[in-house]
């Protein structure tokens, strides 16, 4: 949840900063999905990061846990190391794609029905 929320903080923040440019483009006839494509990457991006971070030192802090305990249940040490980095993948799997599909979602508000740009707070 932490991801999703960042996400649209981030989307909202960054098209504020971001409003003369955005209107400029709208006048100039971009559609509001090419006007909030940079917007919806960084956000995505920045939402990720402290993901990632954590998950550099995940292997070695929590998920041993479950390796020992497999190991220690008789299962074969490599296939216990294959099962902790399933598990990582799937989590940053998982915290990819909710981040994506907020940035997917949530631009929709940016915008009202005649493609204006229409800033709220969603916090």
């Amino acid at each position: 949840m932490t991801v999703a929320s960042v996400t649209a903080v981030r989307l909202q923040q960054d098209a504020a900063e971001r409003r003369p440019q955005i209107e400029a483009a709208l006048a100039l006839g971009a559609s509001p999905r090419q006007c909030k494509a940079d917007v919806m990457r960084r956000s995505v991006r920045l939402a990720v990061v402290p993901v990632i971070d954590s998950a550099k030192t995940m292997p070695i802090v929590f998920l041993p846990g479950a390796m020992t305990g497999m190991i220690l249940a008789g299962a074969d040490p490599l296939q216990a190391a294959r099962l902790r980095a399933v598990v990582l993948f799937m989590l940053l799997t998982a915290v990819s794609l909710r981040a994506t599909l907020v940035s997917l979602l949530a631009p929709g508000q940016l915008f009202t029905a005649l493609q204006q740009l229409q800033l709220r707070s969603w916090g």
